[in-house]
């Protein structure tokens, strides 16, 4: 039982809600008004009992005297002024000033917060470890074996191209300062420059085959595996190492 109000003071914690049960009835019978803090959290997460301090049994700082006569009758330790963790006095005090969670008990508090900050955390470290498109494009070989065009496959072949064993069958290369080569189709290499555009490869310049090559391709990575597609033009291009003998240099 309890009304609003902001004296309250903490005269002693339970590890329980169920150890006050005597206690409750005493302080009912001597119209003492008492909040028991935390009890709800202790119930659903009993683990986190030590580290909030339990349930907290706070009255008014009118009645804590004669509360006090009666947890010395029922044997009961008496909560020293200032007890507890600096921290968690710190953070009750601090988080108690924030509208819709000084409502809260302090262990929902401290679950909700916990949870904010990790979702933060986990965002900075995705976007800290996220390796830049353009430098999963530039810092890789990329082996293609074949073109899609117009939903029909049409094998590589570069003049004059020279097919290592155990390595790719012919490769692409983005260059940073934005040049790139394609391989031919029984014919040189097409050359081309190339930027991103968002999740986008815009292709350009293209010195031959450039109603194929001048477009604007989606780009999807997956695990080593780089798709384009173009409105005519398709390729699934692999991350090749030579030093690896064809395994995949990123994940």
């Amino acid at each position: 039982m309890h009304s609003e109000g902001d004296d309250w003071v903490t005269v002693a914690t339970f590890p329980q809600g169920m150890d006050l049960m005597y206690i409750e009835h005493a302080l009912r019978e001597n119209g003492i008004e008492y909040v028991k803090r935390d009890e709800l959290t202790v119930q659903i997460a009993p683990h986190l009992s030590h580290a909030i301090g339990g349930v907290r049994l706070q009255v008014h700082e009118q009645d804590r005297e004669r509360t006090l006569i009666i947890l010395e009758e029922f044997g009961v330790s008496i909560e020293p002024d200032g007890h507890g963790s600096p921290f968690l006095l710190w953070f009750e005090r601090v988080s108690g000033q924030l509208p819709g969670v000084r409502q809260l008990e302090l262990g929902w508090r401290l679950l909700i917060v916990g949870g904010l900050l990790l979702a933060l955390l986990g965002s900075a470290a995705y976007f800290m470890l996220r390796t830049d498109r353009r430098e999963v494009l530039t810092g890789n070989i990329w082996c293609l074996d074949r073109y899609i065009i117009d939903g029909k496959e049409v094998p590589v072949a570069t003049s004059g191209y020279f097919r290592l064993v155990m390595a790719c069958g012919e490769t692409v290369g983005f260059d940073p300062n934005g040049s790139v080569q394609f391989p031919g189709m029984d014919s040189q290499e097409i050359k081309a420059h190339w930027y991103l555009d968002g999740s986008t490869l815009q292709v350009h310049r293209a010195d031959t085959l450039d109603d194929l090559f001048n477009d604007e391709f989606a780009m999807d990575l997956r695990s080593g595996t780089l798709f384009l597609k173009g409105s005519r033009l398709s390729m699934e291009l692999q991350a090749w190492s030579l030093w690896s003998f064809g395994h995949p240099v990123f994940e």
